[in-house]
């Protein structure tokens, strides 16, 4: 299986847009249940956001008056997190930064979240060591990941239409974290082995709502872009592809012919031993 590397910066630049319209309001609906598991929260809280993306997480312990660093290696993602960060200004920054090397004191967060963030990270055993070196003794790691090795929305429908369509080549994959974290036992023990305890697993599931199905392909380019299995692609690849995936995702409209799609997620409470 080629493992097709996840989005880099330069490949986020070109995705920002349509990851703001159409993935954003996703993983937007499942921050209620990673506040919940992470509680209590509030004023005096320190948190630390991973990959904060578009800054949903981040904004919503902000809200509550908590402390709050949200860093990413996109800066345009970042900026659209500050943006949305303003109102909380005095409490809450937005900071580039790679969230396999964060430049924090060790122990230093009360909370630390990653929503759909170190699980598309290139190296996301990394990434877990840094979200536990970063979180105080005795605090709390939140952290959510797909069910689904294909992700969530339209892409399992993407990867499927994928490979159908070019069974000579090699069969993609998103990156390695999202098929590794994809279930209870493997998010437990990856946890346990970056060094975190009594950690719980919950299954949450939302719905996915994307564009008309007329037209869905195109749309969501931008965010096949983050792919390079798809960007590899030649112009007349992509011609043959488009229609196909077009055709499949029609079978996720509904009545008034826009796109929902269930996508299932875990969200996953764990603990920093105490000193």
């Amino acid at each position: 299986m080629a493992s097709a590397p996840p989005p880099s910066a330069d490949d986020w630049a070109r995705a920002a847009t349509a990851y703001e319209r159409w993935a954003a309001p996703l993983t937007a609906q499942y921050v209620p249940e990673v506040l919940a598991a992470a509680a209590p929260i509030g004023p005096g809280t320190r948190v630390l956001d991973i990959a904060t993306g578009t800054g949903g997480a981040a904004v919503a312990a902000a809200a509550t008056g908590a402390t709050v660093l949200a860093t990413d290696i996109s800066p345009q993602m970042l900026t659209a997190a500050a943006k949305a960060l303003e109102p909380y200004k005095s409490t809450a920054t937005a900071t580039l930064a790679d969230g396999t090397a964060l430049e924090v004191p060790d122990g230093s967060y009360d909370v630390v979240l990653s929503v759909f963030g170190i699980v598309t990270f290139p190296a996301w055993e990394a990434g877990l060591r840094e979200a536990v070196r970063a979180t105080a003794p005795g605090g709390r790691l939140v952290l959510a990941t797909w069910t689904c090795a294909d992700g969530a929305a339209f892409f399992p429908t993407f990867m499927d239409t994928y490979r159908k369509t070019f069974s000579d080549k090699p069969s993609p994959a998103l990156g390695p974290g999202v098929a590794a974290l994809n279930t209870p036992a493997k998010v437990t023990a990856a946890l346990t082995a970056a060094g975190a305890e009594r950690i719980t697993v919950q299954s949450v599931e939302h719905t996915w709502v994307g564009p008309p199905a007329e037209g869905a392909a195109r749309e969501l380019t931008g965010l096949m872009e983050r792919a390079p299995f798809y960007t590899a692609l030649t112009e007349d690849e992509r011609e043959v592809l488009l229609p196909r995936l077009e055709a499949e995702l029609g079978h996720h409209a509904g009545d008034d012919g826009i796109l929902r799609i269930p996508s299932t997620a875990l969200v996953t409470l764990a603990h920093k031993p105490a000193a």
